[in-house]
């Protein structure tokens, strides 16, 4: 497994479908041949379980096999930036521990997209520097229609950037 320094993260960097079968259960031989393909082209890096991959339609354990299958097909060659956004912290740094334990480079989280935060009744760094704990590099996500924030606001410590 290689390491990859923050500026090494870089070019095009696809964010990888999740493939499912008829009985909609991940498909592991489709996932496989899907990141096979991308392989064979100069990619800076997969980016797995985010929107386009469905991660917040699926179960921790889907969540977690496609990043397992990814790590297999890839070596970890590759940076992989893992979504680990979720509902609960608890789910959350669950996700972001398997994608260090199995070889990820990086995680991006965006908070619970159900409730209003506010600075004075949840704590926004509390929550998201208790995910990315494990993780030197952690981009984050503002999506201010998903999240009800206008503003990040707020630092977390270890962040490597903020996308909008």
């Amino acid at each position: 497994m290689r390491q990859f320094a923050l500026n090494q993260i870089r070019g095009v960097i696809p964010a990888l479908i999740t493939c499912f079968d008829e009985q909609d259960a991940l498909d592991e031989q489709r996932l496989r041949s899907v990141v096979r393909h991308l392989m064979r082209y100069a990619i800076g890096g997969l980016y797995l379980a985010g929107t386009t991959g469905e991660g917040l339609m699926m179960t921790t354990q889907e969540r977690m096999r496609v990043v397992e299958i990814t790590a297999e097909e890839t070596g970890c060659d590759i940076p992989l930036i893992v979504h680990v956004g979720a509902m609960s912290v608890k789910e959350a740094k669950q996700l972001a521990q398997h994608a260090q334990a199995v070889g990820a480079h990086a995680i991006s989280s965006i908070p619970p997209t159900y409730y209003r935060f506010s600075n004075d009744r949840v704590s926004m760094p509390a929550l998201l520097t208790e995910t990315a704990m494990s993780f030197a590099h952690f981009p984050l996500a503002n999506l201010p229609p998903l999240s009800c924030r206008t503003n990040c606001g707020f630092r977390v410590s270890r962040r490597a950037g903020i996308t909008h």
